[in-house]
């Protein structure tokens, strides 16, 4: 019997390649907003920080992606000055007129899988939601002690209280304690594998808790827990890594799933501080262009086809 040949082999074998080189080399690109210089950084894969957006920010907090725009809390330099911006990431200029004003300085920001917008207002100690493709604040929670993070896994709104040092969930117009000590003024959350990742201002620590409030420790390993000055806030990339910044030096620090430092981002190519009073961190996944997937799967199923005519002709008895 002959081998069966197929010219479409070399199709699969590059798309199958380049899949894999791509989900292997990339990693998530992080956006971090700087309050005190107004601009918004990007870290795309290893590269050092680069700015992006410093036009049109006034004091720049929470940031949040939804699709392929970039959503900014503006902390605003006067009473019920807070407001939220959309921005493009294809051309990283505004979007339209904010989305929501008069807020009384805006902290961390999140979407849900449906698109609703949830904001910590910190100045007026409550947590509200702009559901999806309106402008209509509908109060979630009030008489809050300076809510900073907020976060939803599967529906619960999780949310940080600096004031009080607590974690809650947000839900049916109240705040239910969730976690009520351990915590030394909390601010930025973030959420993978099912556990929340919160940063301990005041205790220079990442902390680790189930989403039911048990306490897991430390999320930086012992060696690194010392590198820490001041952290703010936190994001959790595709792949596990956690990102904190730290405020007291400026820098951005990258962990690995298991606390191991990575990396450490901290200027621009000139040499200026690119963390100038940074607010929140957010990644942002990575994923392969689509036509690696069409090359690869239209591969296969030629290759299948082919082959399976050729089976066909062959004699029973070959």
């Amino acid at each position: 019997m002959k081998k069966i040949k197929s010219i479409f082999l070399p199709a699969i074998v590059a798309g199958v390649a380049t899949l894999l080189v791509s989900s292997l080399a990339s990693a998530d690109n992080v956006f971090i907003s700087n309050n005190g210089g107004d601009s918004i950084s990007e870290i795309t894969g290893s590269n050092m920080p680069t700015t992006i957006i410093d036009t049109g920010l006034d004091s720049p907090t929470g940031v949040a992606i939804y699709g392929n725009d970039l959503y900014v809390a503006n902390n605003g330099t006067s009473m019920d000055a807070g407001y939220i911006q959309e921005y493009s990431l294809a051309t990283d200029l505004p979007v339209g007129s904010p989305i929501v004003s008069n807020l009384v300085g805006p902290r961390g920001i999140t979407f849900d899988s449906a698109g609703n917008l949830y904001v910590a207002d910190q100045g007026n100690g409550t947590v509200i939601e702009i559901p999806t493709g309106t402008t209509n604040e509908e109060i979630l929670a009030t008489g809050l002690n300076a809510p900073n993070g907020v976060v939803d896994y599967n529906g619960v709104l999780y949310a940080t209280l600096g004031g009080s040092s607590q974690i809650v969930t947000i839900a049916d117009g109240s705040a239910n304690p969730l976690v009520t000590s351990g915590l030394n003024s909390p601010n930025g959350i973030a959420i993978d594998g099912g556990n929340l990742f919160v940063v301990s201002h005041l205790s220079n620590q990442v902390l680790a808790f189930t989403t039911s409030g048990g306490a897991l420790g430390s999320a930086v390993a012992a060696p690194y827990q010392s590198s820490l000055s001041g952290p703010k806030t936190i994001a959790v990339d595709s792949m596990g890594d956690f990102y904190v910044e730290d405020n007291g030096d400026e820098t951005v620090t990258e962990y690995s799933s298991t606390g191991v430092l990575l990396q450490v981002y901290s200027t621009n190519s000139d040499g200026n501080p690119a963390f100038n009073g940074s607010g929140f961190i957010v990644t942002q996944a990575v994923v392969p262009e689509p036509t690696t997937y069409v090359l690869m799967l239209t591969g296969l199923a030629l290759l299948y086809f082919r082959n399976r005519r050729k089976l066909a002709t062959l004699p029973l008895n070959s």
